[in-house]
């Protein structure tokens, strides 16, 4: 009987595991992605996704990546789709935006660690709440700078999770179909083109008289119209890159009908 409760224990947790494996959990707001449906750049560390149902195209970006964590914050971020579609697809999201305060990023706590780490999540909450607001082209009916707060059905999530070394950054956004296609949305039709999805963390403006790295090329790699999101094909550029050089990862997916 012992040994019956000991296997019945040991599924359980099995399960329970591989549950766990298959699955992550963004934010409360976010979509739960699974494991293959991300794709890794080799390059940058970057995590992407993509997918859709019959109303909405899903993308994430997440990076753990302090450098790049930051140029999001302070320099911004922009995603940009295009497709040979009918109606054409060709829109761009700038979000988050600059920050306005150009010193905000120089600014450096005297004293213990501990007093610069405290300085440092500051900085990072005080600019988190700021991005309030967007820039969008190629949209149906949003274009220009618009609040968050009033693009009803299209979503931007940011967030950040964890603290110092650990800190991970998550960026989801949630597009109607409607939004993109100019309220056309024949899913069989537009599933014959490639979406080219391309996500680029902004370089920070180089100061003056300083020697920053060129900009590098951009990589592509498989999205979820390729088969699945599992492993990228090459990449952006270096984690260890300079923040004066903007990072881009690009993704082909093509939509799927129901």
């Amino acid at each position: 009987m012992k040994k019956n409760i000991f296997l019945v224990v040991l599924l359980i947790a099995c399960q329970m595991t591989k549950a766990q494996e298959t699955q992550l959990t963004t934010n409360p707001e976010g979509q739960v992605w699974a494991v293959q449906e991300l794709t890794k750049d080799e390059k940058t560390s970057f995590l992407t996704g993509v997918k859709n149902d019959s109303e909405n195209l899903y993308l994430i970006f997440q990076t753990a990546n302090q450098q790049s964590l930051n140029m999001v914050m302070q320099a911004g971020m922009s995603v940009k789709l295009k497709a040979k579609t009918k109606p054409k697809l060709n829109a761009n999201i700038d979000y988050p935006l600059a920050s306005k305060d150009k010193s905000s990023g120089t600014l450096r706590a005297q004293g213990s660690a501990e007093d610069k780490a405290l300085l440092q999540e500051m900085l990072l909450i005080g600019l988190l709440d700021s991005k309030l607001d967007a820039k969008l082209k190629g949209f149906s009916s949003l274009k220009g700078t618009i609040g968050l707060n009033e693009m009803n059905d299209t979503q931007l999530i940011l967030s950040l999770e964890g603290e110092g070394r650990t800190r991970l950054l998550s960026y989801e956004l949630v597009l109607p179909l409607k939004e993109l296609f100019d309220g056309t949305v024949d899913l069989n039709a537009l599933s014959q083109s490639e979406i080219e999805i391309a996500f680029t963390v902004n370089a920070i403006s180089q100061p003056q008289g300083g020697g920053g790295a060129q900009a590098g090329a951009g990589g592509r790699s498989g999205g979820g119209g390729r088969g699945g999101a599992g492993g990228g094909q090459g990449g952006a550029f270096s984690e260890r890159g300079s923040m004066f050089s903007e990072q881009t990862v690009k993704i082909d997916y093509k939509l799927k009908a129901n």
